[in-house]
């Protein structure tokens, strides 16, 4: 699991809490180890794995006490126990459950091609919708220069001050008449 989880994406942080998975005492130490894991801090997930066994191998994931500790996390648990065809009480109580702990380990952690590619695509998105928002502000500023009250503003300034001559004369003309 731990060669898959560094394939995938080096930058991942494991916590591993050795836990005995088969035998006497196997239940108390599954569970000790999903407490521990629950109160340490940043934390995003739980894998509760083991390789495959026979039926009484895997007993211990049957237990009322280990279903109840995974229904019980405050972190979400991918159980990965057995193999494909091995299920569990634990895998019905689990967040998700995987067919085996390596792909457990494979749906817990992002592909690093993936997240490139997605970086790539996020780039590539991001720089055509900005050249997109610039061309058309471009636009927007010329159309905008080369529209009549920019093209000719003495023209506008020309035509207000005639109206404000033509307002001045008649109230002049009202006041002399009022006089």
């Amino acid at each position: 699991m731990i060669n898959i989880a560094e394939r995938r994406f080096p930058l991942v942080e494991l916590v591993v809490y050795p836990a005995r998975v088969q035998g006497e005492g196997a239940s108390r130490s599954i569970i000790k180890g999903i407490e521990e894991i629950n109160k340490l801090k940043n934390i995003d997930l739980i894998i509760v794995g083991r390789g495959g066994g026979s039926l009484e191998d895997l007993w211990a994931f049957n237990e009322e006490i280990v279903a109840r500790a995974i229904y019980n996390s405050g972190i979400p648990v991918i159980t990965g126990i057995g193999h494909e065809i091995d299920f569990t009480i634990a895998d019905f109580v689990s967040d998700l459950r995987a067919p085996t702990p390596s792909a457990a380990m494979e749906i817990a952690t992002p592909s690093k091609d993936e997240i490139f590619a997605f970086i790539v695509e996020f780039s590539y998105n991001t720089t055509n919708d900005i050249l997109s928002i610039i061309a058309q502000k471009t636009q927007l500023v010329e159309q905008t220069l080369n529209s009549y009250g920019f093209r000719i503003p003495i023209n506008l300034i020309n035509n207000r001050s005639q109206s404000l001559d033509n307002l001045i004369y008649r109230l002049q003309n009202r006041i002399e008449n009022r006089l």
